[in-house]
């Protein structure tokens, strides 16, 4: 997706417009880096304010992004501003101020997107290209910023709520985590980006936007607002990232916004809601309005399920990411996550570890048996695991699904790393063409793991995406992924149709 944005209007003086976004040059935040030849490296331009507003609707968030930065450079300079996006988002509208200028967006092909943007560049105009460089990165290059000028940028989006066994998840992405680009060096760079392109990841140059400090942001002041409409009655609600206050407005609607504090986590907002539980299916009716269309979303929950269902032998297969991405709390969460996991397993199950950084090892040359003695071997194994190298996760990943196991086991594949790699695709498609009979779930580690990697690879691995962002989640995360593999919901499942088709 590629948006060109064009001057619409030669300034703001006293347009009829300015009231509707006048409003916009109040607030502000963000990453915009500037793009000059004249710095060896790029620079971080000042940041005043980043409002953030979120209307969620059932499992469906409308989220507007307003951030505003300024020039105090002395000459004019092109810029370009990074932020993350869900993986599943869809791109409404961008709009941009840059000094008196207002600049509205119109969607064309890359290639075409890009000559616009260079002439209207070279003309001195003020323009700005909005790239998706991945599906969940995002960019805009911003052109002629003249000195002392403020920009400011507002973004829209929708996205889909992950839902699990009767948890909601929004998740406002804070942080692009530098990626780990594996491969050879190739010639030249399409890109602005820290990172050379490779044979693997042709486009490295162009996902690598250079990546704030940590405490960049300190002393910025952001304010984050929701108002939820769940549809049916709430039974709680939770950060486990940040600090919110909540509002009970009635029993399926609540309004939360951040607590104010002098500082605020660099890391992903993360809001849960929980609907109260049933032994009947739930179903709700959501209308809405919007340009003179009217829109509505069924929603249906599943009961809980309290049925005892019997647990076939399973071959567990953990990958666990020891790359130097995942030094510190991230490597300790990994490690208690595939501690607690072992936990769980019967001793009618077998199980492997493999580790990977630069390279992979296994701990055993076969699965065990999860006896207690075993599964203290498994402990004693991870206490040597240290985070360090690359995070080259391709070949680990084919050694779990390829390696040999015991037919009358169901094969878990079970992944457990931050996903921080530009070889996405290649994961990806290894695992669409390797994954077989067997099954992978995905565990993402820390505050903002590659979502659209994670929730894909398992996807395709007819498995689930579970996030522990913090160490006094493993334990419940845990306990719900392996109930999961434990009970299935539905098995020997058949369809029949009848009739012209």
């Amino acid at each position: 997706m590629v948006f060109v944005i064009l001057v619409l209007s030669q300034g703001l003086g006293n347009s009829d417009r300015v009231p509707v976004l006048a409003k916009l040059t109040d607030i502000a935040q963000g990453a915009l880096l500037m793009n000059s030849e004249d710095y060896p490296f790029h620079q971080v331009l000042p940041n005043v304010r980043t409002d953030v507003n979120v209307s969620i609707r059932g499992s469906v968030a409308s989220t507007t992004v307003d951030q505003v930065f300024t020039n105090r450079e002395s000459t004019p300079i092109e810029a370009v501003y990074v932020f993350p996006l869900p993986e599943n988002a869809a791109v409404h509208d961008v709009t941009m101020i840059v000094g008196n200028k207002l600049i509205r967006s119109i969607m064309q092909e890359r290639m075409e997107a890009k000559k616009t943007y260079e002439e209207a560049k070279r003309e001195g105009k003020r323009a700005s290209l909005s790239e998706q460089e991945r599906p969940n990165i995002f960019t805009i290059s911003v052109a002629n910023i003249m000195p002392k000028d403020t920009i400011v940028v507002r973004l829209e989006y929708f996205h889909r709520l992950k839902y699990d066994s009767g948890r909601f998840e929004y998740r406002f992405p804070m942080v692009v985590g530098p990626r780990y680009i594996p491969g050879q060096l190739a010639l030249g760079k399409t890109g602005k980006g820290w990172a050379p392109d490779t044979d693997s990841v042709p486009d490295a140059s162009r996902i690598t936007p250079l990546v704030a400090p940590p405490g960049i942001r300190t002393g910025n002041t952001i304010s984050l607002t929701v108002d939820l409409d769940a549809g049916l009655p709430i039974e709680k609600i939770r950060s486990v990232s940040h600090d919110i206050s909540s509002i009970e407005e009635d029993q399926n609607r609540r309004h939360i916004q951040l607590t104010k504090k002098s500082e605020i986590p660099n890391k992903d907002f993360v809001l849960e809601y929980y609907l109260k539980s049933h032994s009947d299916p739930q179903v709700t009716l959501l209308t809405s309005r919007k340009d003179g269309d009217d829109y509505f979303m069924l929603m249906a929950i599943p009961p809980v399920d309290t049925s005892e269902v019997v647990s076939v032998p399973k071959e567990v297969i953990f990958v666990l990411d020891v790359s130097g991405s995942m030094d510190g709390f991230s490597i300790t969460q990994a490690k208690a996550s595939l501690a607690r996991a072992l936990r769980k397993l019967k001793p009618v199950d077998s199980y492997n570890i493999i580790c990977f950084n630069d390279s992979y090892a296994q701990m055993s040359s076969y699965p065990i048996r999860a006896t207690d003695q075993n599964v203290a071997r498994g402990d004693f194994y991870l206490t040597w695991q240290e985070a360090d190298g690359g995070t080259e996760a391709l070949p680990a990943l084919l050694e779990a699904m390829y390696m040999s196991h015991d037919p009358d086991r169901v094969k878990i594949i079970i992944f457990i790393t931050d996903g921080d790699v530009g070889n996405d695709e290649d994961l990806i498609n290894a695992v669409r063409k390797g994954i077989g009979n067997a099954r992978l779930f995905s565990v993402g580690i820390g505050s903002a793991p590659n979502s659209y990697l994670l929730r894909k690879t398992a996807q395709l691995g007819r498995g689930t995406f579970t996030h522990v962002s913090a160490l006094e989640d493993v334990e419940s995360r845990m306990d719900e992924l392996l109930t999961k593999i434990d009970s299935p919901v539905l098995t020997d499942l058949k369809l029949k149709i009848e009739g012209d088709a």
